[in-house]
């Protein structure tokens, strides 16, 4: 989880951004104030960039239009939101207002997302985007959503209002960042062409010169640039960039500070990779977003000038600006036909359903949002065809288990006859009719435990001995620890780099030994991970002994959690989960999950019953418990009822064509006997079922390893040239979704992204002239 700060006062309400902008940014456009009258104005502005090249803004809409799209957002259950001028002021925490606003968002249960330019680190002066966002209660910050950097990292908030980080795409590699410091130092080398310079170190503000980010980089020229020395700076580093082979997009800006020096810069990932994510994640599609921002905008210019471009900027109403920043038109990109709303006084042509907002800033988000708030949120259409479709196959499996009933019923009256038949002949006829339907009761059994359940020693007996807790203790686990580390040498691995995939209790006079289980990932290993089993014995106050050491050899799959991490993990007494038990409960464990809505692996204290079935588990850490759903067995059986019901029917066909068949007098089925194939199939289909559970329980149905091997390989397939970053973001995001729908194992997943992370990029880089 990245470091939360202390919690930070709201600042004052919302009001219109003070920051300076450009004086061609700020000049108010044409009023259009009715809806169709706007598209009109959209589409011919969108035709004249197609035509000319050249890009001119959208006309702002009036106070009447503007209130009918602040009433639309009302319909939408996902904001995409921008932070700085949008949701506060530039480096602000958010006020007091906008609080209550998101507060209301989230009740309304909608999902409200913060997709922010800035930082997930502190940087000199500059909050994080975090520390911004810390005015929000913790319990409106529980599960909400968050992206960093430019949309590069996602986060989500968990219980404690502490951001986890659960998506991250491709930083800048090494090969990358030495052609970027060679373009700079080239560039740096030729702002003399322009009469420009590079700002100096420590002064206004004590901005640095230059400032490098995981995904980009960025260069500061001396306060007061004009317009044509900053947008010529910009050209000179897009083109040294593409002599070494890098086709990025590097933009000229203005500080909105004019105190600050300008800059220019440039990013690999872009807010439509985040917001990608998390559409998918969120299930969301375009209708049901909508995006906001201030920086929808960046102009184009024509190589030459026409009646078409002079057409553009009379349907703008004003003349094309000289800078501009589209970095939350890409949000949009994410979701082509969202509602698009700009507080920024300029929006993209090319947006499918942009609008500039009659209004700037803050006070004009608030507006949309408390909209937002004012109806409450609804499934997504593919929740609710999932949920149609759920009903559809619960009434269809109780039609066919209806059916098959009656079809049993009539089933059995010809297997009546038959039998009555079987005892009209000899004896020989009858004996294996008899075995076949010995088989058949046999399989329809329950297995018995060996013990019956009242008389099973429970949980709390079985650990009952003194000092159960004691193996959890700092220095017994730590001397597992470094037993492990050292059957981890022996067997060449790195020592330093365990995992804890969990523990578990073993009762013996006088007290409980913990046996602890560790992992040492692939590391170039052939073999893959290897597993370690290690059993402490508390052997006095503040001491223990190692009771067992095993190299339990190589394992394929696990869930783990790094091994340093253990304590941190691990704030509840298991005593207290044993004496919180009940008489049903037998056995307790130490296990590392997936948590089901993503992030990093955790341990749960798990417990189960008799036959092994878990009843409920228990959050090391935080103490939440998870049960699993009460009736999950329901569905299983109304499936098995149906097969079984369809199986019976076909028999049943066959008996009754075979019976009525119309055969003359005298006539027979030799040594065919429909009695002897339905009991002897059933019976021994039932009776291999018994075995089958008693050996061990039934597993979900899940993909298998091996598809689970080929998907990463395709997904790996896309890693590199001649591929772009964000394809290959964008396949590994939606095959790791497909996967979970289909019901892969934990295990399963952590596979998945192993392979997929161990996959070498081809060529050494992704395709330069991608467009990333």
């Amino acid at each position: 989880a990245a470091a939360l700060p202390a919690p930070a006062a709201a600042s004052a309400p919302s009001e219109a951004p003070k920051s300076a902008a450009p004086a061609a940014a700020a000049v108010r456009g044409k009023v259009v104030d009715s809806a169709v009258s706007y598209r009109m104005h959209r589409f011919l502005i969108k035709t004249v960039a197609a035509l000319t090249g050249a890009v001119y803004s959208l006309p702002v809409a009036g106070p009447a239009l503007t209130a009918k799209l602040v009433k639309s957002a009302a319909d939408k259950r996902v904001v995409f939101s921008d932070y700085d001028d949008t949701l506060a002021a530039y480096n602000q925490v958010l006020p007091e207002d906008m609080v209550a606003a998101i507060s209301s968002v989230k009740a309304a249960g909608k999902h409200f997302v913060v997709i922010s330019d800035r930082g997930d680190e502190k940087r000199a002066h500059q909050l994080t985007v975090f520390e911004s966002l810390a005015s929000l209660p913790v319990s409106v910050r529980a599960g909400m959503y968050l992206a960093a950097n430019s949309g590069g990292r996602v986060y989500r908030y968990n219980e404690a209002g502490e951001p986890v980080r659960v998506f991250e795409a491709p930083a800048l590699d090494e090969a990358s960042k030495a052609a970027v410091a060679e373009a700079a130092a080239a560039t740096k080398a030729r702002l003399a062409e322009l009469g420009a310079e590079q700002h100096v170190p420590g002064t206004a503000n004590n901005n640095p010169s230059e400032s490098w980010g995981t995904y980009g980089y960025a260069m500061m020229l001396k306060v007061g640039s004009d317009e044509k020395q900053v947008r010529g700076a910009a050209a000179i580093l897009q083109e040294e960039l593409a002599k070494r082979g890098l086709a990025v997009e590097v933009s000229p800006r203005f500080a909105k500070d004019p105190a600050n020096p300008p800059y220019i810069n440039f990013s690999v990932v872009t807010k439509q990779t985040s917001a990608a994510w998390l559409a998918k994640t969120l299930k969301a599609a375009a209708r049901d977003i909508l995006v906001i921002g201030d920086n929808v905008y960046a102009p184009a210019e024509a190589t030459k000038s026409s009646w078409l471009t002079r057409l553009g900027e009379r349907l703008s109403g004003r003349a094309m600006p000289k800078t501009g920043n589209a970095t939350d038109r890409n949000m949009e990109k994410a979701a082509p036909g969202a509602l698009t709303l700009s507080v920024g006084g300029t929006a993209d042509p090319r947006l499918a359903d942009g609008w500039v907002m009659d209004g700037h800033g803050p006070s004009q988000t608030l507006r949309v949002l408390e909209s937002v708030a004012s109806k409450p949120g609804r499934p997504s259409s593919g929740e609710r065809a999932k949920a149609w479709a759920e009903a559809a196959a619960a009434v269809a499996v109780v039609a066919a288990a209806g059916a098959a009933w009656y079809a049993f019923a009539h089933a059995l009256t010809d297997v009546a006859v038959q039998g009555e038949r079987m005892l009209h002949g000899p004896v020989r006829d009858l004996f294996p009719g008899a075995l076949a339907a010995l088989g058949g009761m046999l399989g329809t059994l329950k297995t018995r435990p060996a013990v019956p359940a009242a008389q099973a020693p429970s949980l709390k007996s079985v650990l009952a001995q003194a000092g159960p807790a004691e193996g959890f203790a700092g220095f017994a686990y730590d001397a597992a620890l470094a037993e492990a580390g050292r059957l981890a040498a022996a067997a060449g691995y790195e020592p330093g780099k365990l995992f804890s995939s969990g523990a578990a209790p073993s009762a013996r006079a006088g007290g409980v030994d913990w046996t602890y289980y560790f992992i040492s990932p692939r590391e170039g290993h052939e073999m893959g991970p290897r597993e370690y089993a290690v059993t402490v014995r508390p052997s006095g106050a503040g001491a223990a002994e190692i009771a067992d050491a095993r190299d339990l050899g190589a394992r394929r799959l696990f869930v783990a959690v790094p091994a340093d991490r253990f304590s941190a993990q691990v704030k509840i007494d298991p005593m207290a989960v044993v004496a919180a038990s009940g008489p049903d409960a037998r056995t307790l464990s130490l296990d590392a999950r997936w948590p089901k809505d993503g992030g990093p692996s955790a341990l749960w204290f798990v417990v189960r019953g008799e036959t092994g079935r878990e009843l409920y588990a228990v959050d090391a850490r935080t103490g939440a418990v998870s049960r699993p759903a009460p009736h999950a067995w329901v569905k299983g059986f109304l499936m098995w009822l149906a097969l079984a019901g369809t199986t019976v029917l076909v028999y049943g066909a066959l008996t009754y064509a075979l019976a009525h068949a119309g055969l003359p007098a005298g006539a027979s089925f030799g040594r065919f006997d429909m009695s002897r194939l339905f009991g002897g199939v059933l019976g021994a289909g039932l009776f291999a079922g018994t075995l089958s559970r008693a050996r061990k329980p039934s597993a979900p149905a899940a993909p298998t390893d091996d598809e689970v091997r080929g998907a990463a390989a395709s997904v790996a397939s896309s890693k590199g040239m001649p591929w772009s970053q964000t394809e290959y973001n964008m396949s590994y995001s939606t095959t790791l979704e497909r996967l979970k729908e289909r019901g892969a194992t934990e295990a399963q997943l952590a596979l998945f992204k192993t392979l997929c992370d161990a996959a070498p990029v081809r060529g050494g880089r992704f395709n330069p002239w991608s467009g990333d």
